[in-house]
């Protein structure tokens, strides 16, 4: 009885095992965000430069 008693307190639960790692690297974050609505503080550039405002012709 003392054994059992003794192997019952040297009986120690097993650790909980640490889940097992990927078969695979997670996948990078996108290079680039969603594609969302502009927000209206921040407009996107236009995709080429507007024309040059048309300067009045010199007086004559």
């Amino acid at each position: 009885m003392h054994r059992r008693r003794t192997n019952e307190r040297s009986y120690s639960p097993p650790p909980s095992p640490l889940p097992p790692p990927p078969s695979h690297p997670p996948p990078p974050p996108p290079s680039h965000p969603p594609h969302t609505s502009p927000p209206p503080t921040s407009p996107p550039p236009p995709s080429h430069p507007p024309p040059p405002p048309t300067s009045p012709p010199p007086p004559s």
